[in-house]
């Protein structure tokens, strides 16, 4: 297993019979068509979100504070976030805990994190817009 793999989804999509695709760095995901940034919370019993990366003008460490400040509101354990890159299609579903989450071609956002009223500051902070 590789740092830059979740544990959770390539051991389920194996088991699933379903292709993996771990995207190593931030660099290379956002140079790569169909790529999503995954947000995961308490070890992955959690996807707080996933956006396509060609939606992302943030960067990396802009997007580790982001997490951080989700699962502070949310779970509170800052040893158990993970961001990860993969590749998806639209419509297909990201193993993870509370259901897991969605690719989409926008920007998901697990109801449980809607429930904090954070979504537009999520997407301003993904996307630096002032929407």
């Amino acid at each position: 297993m590789e740092e830059h793999e979740s544990f959770l989804r390539k051991t389920c999509n194996y088991n699933n019979h379903i292709l993996y695709q771990a995207i190593d760095t931030f660099d290379q995901a956002k140079q790569t068509k169909g790529s999503y940034v995954i947000f995961e919370g308490d070890y992955g019993g959690i996807i707080y979100l996933t956006c396509p990366m060609a939606l992302v003008s943030c960067t990396e460490s802009e997007l580790q504070e982001l997490l951080e400040y989700i699962d502070t509101f949310y779970w509170n354990d800052l040893d158990g976030v993970n961001i990860f890159y993969e590749i998806l299609h639209n419509g297909q579903c990201v193993t993870g805990g509370l259901c897991g989450g969605q690719a989409t071609d926008d920007i998901w956002i697990h109801p449980e994190v809607k429930k904090l009223g954070l979504d537009s500051l999520i997407k301003k902070r993904l996307t630096k817009s002032d929407n």
